[in-house]
C-alpha cells in the first residue's frame, strides 16, 4: 500500500496515510502521471513574489500548500544582501531568505491562501534591508570595518614591513 500525496510505503492491512491523512492505493501512479500538473505551465508564464521568510520550514510550507490548490510555483533562495543563491547549493541560516513566485495571474488566489496560513510574520520574518535607524546602520559599518579592515591593514603593514629587514 503506498500514499498517493507522498509516495510513502505501508505494510498491508493499513489504509490511511499517518502523514497526510489521505487513504492509500495498491499502486503508485506512473511518472508521468505525476509531472502532469509542471508539465502544463506554459514557458510565457509571468511569476512574481508572492512570499518572502527567513524560515526554511515557513518556506515549505506556504509553497507546499500552493502546490495543493494547484497554483504553479517555485522557490528562490536570496541572501540578505540581494544576492541570488544558487538552487544547487541550498543554503540556511542567518542571512538567508527564501522567495516564493506564483503566476502573475493567481497572485490575489495565493496571497489569499498564504494569508489563511497560521504565519506570525511580524515575529519570524526580521527586516534585513536598511534599517530604519541610521545611527544602528553607522555602528555597523564601523563594526564591519574593524573586525575585516584592520587584519587586513596590519597584514599590509607586517609585509611592508618585512621588505625593508
Amino acid at each position: 500500500m503506498f500514499c498517493p500525496r507522498c509516495g510513502a510505503e505501508y505494510k498491508p492491512g493499513i489504509t490511511k496515510c499517518a502523514d497526510c491523512d489521505v487513504p492509500l492505493v495498491e499502486k503508485l501512479p506512473e511518472e508521468t502521471e505525476l509531472s502532469t500538473k509542471a508539465e502544463s505551465v506554459p514557458s510565457n508564464m509571468k511569476f512574481v513574489e508572492v512570499f518572502r521568510h527567513q524560515q526554511p520550514f515557513v518556506a515549505d510550507m506556504v509553497i507546499n500548500t500552493l502546490r495543493e490548490n494547484d497554483i504553479p510555483c517555485y522557490l528562490q533562495q536570496g541572501a540578505i544582501t540581494g544576492i541570488v543563491l544558487a538552487a544547487v547549493f541550498p543554503a540556511a541560516g542567518p542571512g538567508v531568505e527564501y522567495i516564493i513566485f506564483a503566476p502573475k495571474t493567481r497572485v490575489h488566489d495565493a496571497e489569499r491562501i498564504i494569508d489563511s496560513l497560521p504565519i506570525e510574520k511580524e515575529l519570524l520574518n526580521v527586516k534585513w534591508r536598511k534599517s530604519p535607524e541610521p545611527k544602528r546602520q553607522r555602528r555597523l559599518w564601523v563594526f564591519w570595518i574593524l573586525v575585516l579592515g584592520v587584519p587586513i591593514i596590519l597584514y599590509f603593514v607586517q609585509l611592508f614591513l618585512g621588505l625593508f629587514r
